[in-house]
């Protein structure tokens, strides 16, 4: 089971500030922010470790832009290295050529790797 949370921001530079925190701090710190967001936009609370899975879903804010982010709460430091180096302008560049598709960011555990879709 995966409980989400869903924070509704501009994700281009919810991703910036990502690579920003990670550069100023370890990457533990990063997750801690990122379990903070999740507990900020979560509506029922459950214990630690009781719980299922917890993934942050991030809603780019612009209606045009058709980008949504899925972090998993415990990413690991390679990935959130890969997220700063995932070109989202050209995904979302796609997308509006492929008329309005959604683009979806998520972090594949077997092909350690971010992938999209849409």
């Amino acid at each position: 089971m995966i409980a989400t949370a869903t924070v509704t921001a501009a994700v281009l530079p919810f991703v910036q500030m990502l690579a920003q925190k990670a550069a100023e701090d370890t990457y533990s710190g990063v997750r801690g922010w990122l379990r903070e967001k999740f507990r900020e936009s979560k509506v029922k609370r459950i214990p630690p470790g009781e719980g299922p899975r917890e993934l942050l879903i991030v809603v780019d804010d612009d209606p045009n832009r058709y980008l949504r982010l899925y972090i998993p709460i415990e990413v690991s430091d390679r990935a959130l290295r890969m997220l700063e180096q995932l070109d989202l302008a050209a995904e979302v560049a796609r997308a509006r050529q492929e008329d309005g598709v959604k683009v979806l960011v998520y972090w594949d555990e077997q092909e350690e790797r971010w992938l999209t879709g849409g």
